[in-house]
């Protein structure tokens, strides 16, 4: 059986200790556990894609990578991955990622609003901002459809959010340090929700 986690098999080979392994589209290397009775994806020391939407550094010198197959981190020496098995959600990707003042990482999402990934202590910690809140719009036709296109911190620490297709039509939000939320709608002078780049 394939799991959900593998996408297409592309061809199979069985090792010399008779492992069973299969090229995926999609997803890369997959070996098959006996235990499970599926195909577990294998994590390479790479990024999660070889098709990046967004790069940054964080403030310690990394490099994130933002692919529509989730987010990645290089320290110089190793990936960490960031990907559906981490709870993101990875079905239209991410557009663009940013570093706040306290050195975590917000990745724009086109249909799932904003991720944040924060390391406390060995553990990094995942928090959203999507439709299960107020703080973004989904598109007219869903709700709970969030699409973010831009991300940008000004020199006062504030995030910067394009929320394009906001129903609300306000497709500009901003957040400053304290979690303050303040918008900006097309009755202040935006032209159009489709808004894609800050």
């Amino acid at each position: 059986t394939m799991a959900s986690n593998t996408n297409v098999m592309n061809n199979l080979v069985v090792d010399s200790q008779n492992s069973i392994w299969a090229g995926t589209t999609g997803n890369g290397l997959a070996l098959y556990n006996e235990i499970s009775n599926n195909f577990v994806t294998v994590k390479s020391n790479g990024p999660v894609d070889n098709k990046f939407n967004a790069l940054t550094f964080d403030l310690d010198g990394n490099l994130w990578v933002a692919s529509f197959n989730g987010l990645a981190l290089f320290d110089g020496n190793q990936w960490d991955t960031f990907d559906k098995d981490f709870g993101l959600q990875t079905v239209s990707g991410y557009r663009d990622i940013e570093i706040d003042s306290e050195n975590r990482l917000w990745a724009a999402n086109w249909g799932s609003g904003i991720s944040v990934l924060e390391k406390i202590g060995d553990q990094w910690n995942l928090s959203k901002v999507d439709h299960n809140d107020d703080r973004l719009a989904g598109i007219s036709s869903d709700a709970d459809y969030v699409v973010t296109t831009g991300l940008e911190k000004d020199a006062a620490g504030n995030m910067w959010i394009l929320n394009y297709l906001a129903r609300t039509n306000k497709p500009v939000a901003v957040v400053d340090p304290l979690d303050n939320w303040q918008y900006f709608s097309t009755l202040e002078g935006i032209n159009s929700t489709e808004v894609i780049s800050l």
